[in-house]
């Protein structure tokens, strides 16, 4: 068992140490420094060191295996972030804190940013296409938000209301402008 541990640390050591390899070479012949085999060294180096960091956080060898394999995909992408890794500029445990947003690209983060703002538009579009009003007075239950609207519910042919002076007395479903969540106001 010891052996087919050491076995399977060795292939994750090795599998991260390639995603950092193209990277550190990259950066140290721009840099006209050392040669790609000291860089092979100081990338086999810092997977031992993330390898080992790993293996003594994660609950078990699967995790460790799946946030190797995610870590090693994200540094073949961000090879900034590889080169600061294989160099010791970026540790272990700091590099393994990074979410999987932080271990992007900076043009693959803005990108990712500018979906989720366009996707929180359409639910804040959408979640007001069929309003009568706002009001302040119900915050929205899930997010707390008080950017929240009314409409009146149809029941049959007929605008339901109840006997009330008050608008949002009658029969009423609420749509938070923020999260898109309905719900009824009876």
């Amino acid at each position: 068992a010891a052996a087919t541990a050491t076995a399977d640390a060795d292939r994750l050591r090795a599998h991260l140490a390639a995603a950092l390899v193209p990277t550190a070479a990259a950066t140290a012949s721009a840099r006209g420094g050392p040669r790609p085999a000291a860089e092979t060294r100081a990338a086999a180096s810092a997977a031992s060191r993330v390898v080992t960091h790993l293996a003594a956080t994660e609950p078990s060898a699967a995790h460790v295996r799946h946030r190797v394999r995610v870590l090693a995909a994200n540094l073949r992408r961000n090879q900034e972030l590889g080169a600061r890794v294989a160099s010791g500029e970026v540790g272990p445990a700091a590099l393994c804190r990074l979410s999987d947003a932080e271990l992007l690209p900076e043009t693959d983060r803005a990108a990712m940013d500018e979906r989720r703002a366009a996707a929180k538009r359409r639910v804040q579009v959408g979640a007001m296409d069929d309003v009568d009003g706002e009001t302040a007075d119900h915050p929205c239950l899930r997010c707390g938000s008080s950017r929240v609207g009314y409409k009146r519910r149809r029941r049959g042919n007929v605008l339901s209301w109840k006997a009330s002076t008050s608008v949002l007395g009658g029969a009423v479903a609420y749509v938070c402008v923020e999260c898109g969540l309905e719900w009824d106001g009876d």
